[in-house]
């Protein structure tokens, strides 16, 4: 079980290291731990997940202007909305339901910034940020390809996944 989560830590790492010092000189403001907590969620143990949500919320809380622990809470809703959904509404393992949880996971994680910055605003008049429909869109694009690549990575691997792109 130690050897498991001190894997998982040490991937959680790699991962923000990937997108602090590769991405972020690319695409401001890409975001892979959403796909990656979904791909968690989707495929392996709620603990694990857990391990994944608290540790992206923290890593993200360090260079984060926002105060300390905002992305801490905001992945801990999003991983309590995304276990509800995967749970109740989306319970096949196909690309659909990849796509539509991780697309939920960004618009939750995108609306729970919006709201902080609005109420810090209220409260400081020196607190600025922005979004910009061009940087949702590219977070978009970017998270769906991870998405994609994860997806067809694990369907070589096993044959639980189905690829169920249009209805019949």
């Amino acid at each position: 079980m130690f050897k498991k989560i001190f894997i998982n830590i040490i991937l959680i790492l790699i991962v923000y290291f990937f997108c602090v010092s590769f991405l972020s000189s690319f695409w401001p403001f890409t975001n892979l731990f959403l796909p990656l907590l979904v791909f968690v969620l989707m495929f392996f143990e709620n603990r694990l997940a857990i391990l994944w949500s608290c540790g992206a919320g923290f890593l993200l809380d360090v260079i984060s202007p926002l105060p300390f622990g905002s992305y801490l809470l905001f992945f801990c809703l999003i991983y309590l909305i995304l276990k509800y959904l995967n749970q109740n509404f989306f319970t096949n393992q196909s690309l659909n339901t990849f796509f539509v949880l991780t697309l939920v996971g960004n618009t939750f994680l995108l609306f729970f910034l919006f709201l902080e910055k609005n109420i810090l605003a209220l409260f400081d008049n020196n607190f600025f940020i922005v979004f910009y429909f061009w940087q949702i869109a590219m977070q978009l694009v970017l998270n769906f390809l991870v998405c994609i690549i994860l997806f067809f990575t694990l369907r070589f691997f096993t044959n639980r996944l189905r690829l169920d792109l249009l209805p019949r």
